[in-house]
């Protein structure tokens, strides 16, 4: 049966199930705007960190001035660390802590607005995404929500870099991407690069390098490119990394770099970091991941926001797994998704057919998306990095960067909105259309509407 027909049926679903969500959603809004209409308190809720649903924190806050104009669009507090936070107050136990700390998950009701308007769009973030794309699959597939994300308009992908030696990493991204028909995204090649090995460098790169657009840039420079791009719109950057640390150690000690980081950058997302502590393949795989990882702690002058394990395992120890619904809908086995897992498994002997761990896709799309749109949030804390890639997070020391959780312990719908992205990679395939806040049954259980 061609590929096309089989989509009919999966076409038909969707749409009936957006026809629900949509009307879920009207229906819970009208209920929101009629409690402002009615005066009563707005309900501003913080999530445990724990992600217990049952353990909400409620804090009832005063009702919505009088004088606000109908027509205004919804608000929602969110959250974009725009600075260190020091942790002033410290309570006797480590769950009130963090329970304490929690200043991103914050949310009120909408404000009510008329219905023929159109809300604001949501804000699309200027991105520099580096990765090591070695050895695990979990960089293809953050590779490809990046792609994906910037197809979609919702970030500006201004480069990729590598933080693995030499060249043939950056062309094996340059050939991913051009699949996803983004050959003009600059790649930068690590300038104090780790030298490591892929099993899918090759697989990727025969299926899909072309020279045209490939030009490789020297990832400080490509850097500084990018953060100056960003200034001269009165923009600044915010920079993902899912590898080694050592492209940002070498910005950082560039003369210029630091300079623009300090005034262009608007925050560094780092998948990596053991919680509570412990050694991370990311910050002491080598020496030199070590030293960069400790480098970058201390001398960063922007926010750190650190993506654990924490961020993708619950309590449980159950995982988000990733690429898994890649491998069963690419028909053709095709896709660079596809052509890295059946490398990593034929390398590694093993069965991916239900996915991966999603370190590094977890934190690019959560990094690019709002909190609303992702059901995470940020709590300070401490995170040091020893010279010897020892981590440690503590919560009775100021914080001095941030780590990234998510509001719920059922991992099922972030595998789904995840993988959402990365099938959309897939040649005839599309973004399904999905609700976020509105109509999202996720959410609404997170945020009931009741009164206090």
């Amino acid at each position: 049966m061609k590929k096309n027909t089989m989509l009919i049926p999966a076409a038909l679903i969707l749409a009936l199930t957006l026809v629900f969500l949509n009307a879920a959603g009207k229906e819970r809004y009208n209920e929101g705007a009629q409690e402002q209409e009615e005066g009563r308190p707005v309900i501003e809720r913080t999530i445990s960190v724990s992600g217990d649903v049952a353990s909400e924190e409620e804090n009832v806050s005063e009702a919505v001035s009088e004088n606000i104009n109908e027509s205004e669009a919804p608000q929602f507090v969110t959250y974009i660390p725009s600075k260190r936070t020091v942790n002033t107050s410290v309570p006797d136990e480590v769950y009130e802590k963090m329970t304490q700390n929690v200043t991103s998950a914050s949310y009120l009701h909408e404000l009510p607005v008329e219905e023929e308007e159109e809300e604001d769009a949501p804000p699309k973030v200027n991105m520099v995404v580096d990765l090591d794309y070695d050895t695990d699959v979990d960089d293809v597939v953050a590779l490809r929500i990046a792609a994906q994300l910037h197809r979609y308009e919702r970030i500006e992908l201004k480069a990729v870099m590598a933080s693995s030696a030499g060249d043939k990493p950056c062309q094996c991204m340059h050939a991913q991407l051009a699949h996803d028909g983004l050959a003009n995204i600059p790649v930068g090649m690590a300038r104090n690069g780790i030298v490591t090995g892929s099993p899918y460098w090759k697989a990727i790169s025969d299926a899909y390098f072309t020279p045209n657009g490939y030009k490789l840039y020297d990832s400080v420079e490509l850097y500084k490119k990018a953060i100056r791009e960003c200034m001269a719109n009165d923009e600044k950057l915010r920079i993902v990394t899912t590898g080694y640390l050592t492209n940002i150690e070498a910005l950082l000690k560039d003369p210029q770099g630091y300079s623009l980081v300090k005034n262009g950058v608007e925050s560094i997302w780092i998948t990596g970091g053991v919680y509570p502590k412990g050694y991370d393949h990311n910050l002491a795989h080598t020496t030199e991941a070590m030293q960069a990882a400790n480098y970058v702690s201390l001398a960063s002058p922007v926010p750190l926001v650190y993506s654990s394990q924490l961020s993708i395992q619950n309590a449980a120890e159950e995982v988000i797994m990733v690429g898994g619904m890649v491998l069963a809908s690419d028909t053709y086995g095709t896709d660079p998704v596809t052509l890295s897992f059946r490398a990593y498994e034929k390398r590694n002997k093993t069965d991916l057919s239900f996915g991966r761990f999603a370190w590094d896709p977890f934190c690019v799309w959560a990094a690019a998306l709002t909190p609303e749109e992702t059901l995470t949030h940020t709590v300070p804390i401490n995170m040091t990095v020893g010279t010897n890639g020892w981590n440690e997070f503590s919560y009775d020391k100021p914080a001095n960067s941030s780590l990234l959780l998510r509001d719920t312990e059922d991992l099922s719908w972030y595998t789904a909105q995840i993988e959402a992205w990365d099938i959309a990679g897939i040649s005839g395939y599309s973004l399904p259309a999905y609700t976020f806040i509105i109509g999202n049954a996720q959410y609404d259980a997170l945020h009931p509407d009741e009164e206090p």
